[in-house]
């Protein structure tokens, strides 16, 4: 990681960094180490969306309240959605692609078992997103928990407690680790089974008006990206390159939350992230199904 250290700082000026750093699968406790100064936003949550059908707020068992205005984004027109998600600053869409059973007419795979939650502030974000694993009310609920852990944790930890003040990336960082193992206790609390997360911060970087940095963390096969507006194009934030023997292969993928191990989670393809934004990037999370369809399968 040193290695990869030195370049990104080597090729941006020490702590500006215009590529990503991600870290090796598996590695718990380490972080890309760029020591960059970044603005905690303030507590005010100017936009918040979950889904699908309620989403993490309607998690009947929650260990932390969340208390933000959620947006409902389901049961409307599709014209009418689609402009009602180009208007807000915080957003998510749900789909499902399985079939119609013959004689019922219901869609097989119901209810969908992904969740995602967005919470907007001014000049940052902080987003998630979950896949539970299999379908049905427990895959759901375990979806579900991850999301709220994950977005209770950090708006108590980062807005509320750290709200306008400077923040290293050391310690938002941390602040992701103890995010993960607060998404794992409200699985848990939920009683939900097992489920994928991706989780992502945009924080605004200080001495650099209009710069803003996205941190992201990802458990199984639901990565983090960012469109260039510049470049035009799509990149992933957690992209691991065939190197040290790993080779990602989308029909086998590690990593999970809920009662992987007993009662412990599964981390052992567990990655943080770190890249820079210019004006006009987006951020956005998928999950497997939009990320790594398997061609096979196809």
């Amino acid at each position: 990681m040193a290695g990869l250290v030195d370049l990104l700082q080597s090729l941006c000026g020490g702590q500006q960094p215009n590529r990503i750093a991600v870290t090796r699968p598996g590695l718990v406790e380490a972080v890309p180490d760029l020591r960059l100064s970044l603005l905690a936003p303030q507590a005010q949550v100017l936009s918040a969306a979950t889904g699908p059908d309620g989403g993490a707020a309607a998690l009947k068992r929650k260990l932390a309240e969340l208390d933000v205005p959620w947006q409902q984004q389901e049961h409307q027109q599709q014209q009418q959605r689609q402009q009602d998600l180009q208007q807000q600053q915080a957003c998510g869409s749900a789909i499902s692609l399985y079939d119609r059973d013959a004689a019922t007419g219901r869609r097989n795979g119901e209810p969908i078992a992904d969740c995602y939650g967005i919470l907007s502030y001014r000049g940052a974000a902080i987003m998630a997103l979950a896949d539970g694993v299999n379908w049905g009310e427990r895959p759901r609920a375990a979806a579900r928990g991850a999301v709220h852990g994950f977005l209770a944790h950090v708006h108590q930890e980062l807005a509320v407690k750290q709200g306008g003040k400077a923040i290293s990336s050391d310690a938002a960082f941390a602040i992701l680790q103890g995010a993960v193992q607060a998404a794992q206790a409200q699985v848990l609390a939920a009683d939900g089974t097992l489920t994928t997360l991706v989780g992502a911060v945009v924080l605004q970087q200080r001495m650099r008006s209009g710069k803003h940095c996205c941190l992201s963390v990802v458990i199984g096969d639901s990565p983090s990206y960012v469109w260039r507006a510049a470049a035009r194009e799509v990149e992933e934030l957690n992209y691991q390159p065939p190197l040290h023997g790993f080779h990602r292969d989308p029909r086998i993928c590690p990593g999970c939350l809920g009662y992987a191990l007993g009662d412990a989670p599964d981390l052992s393809n567990i990655s943080y992230s770190v890249t820079s934004l210019d004006k006009g990037d987006v951020v956005f999370l998928g999950r497997d199904g939009v990320a790594d369809i398997d061609p096979v399968v196809m």
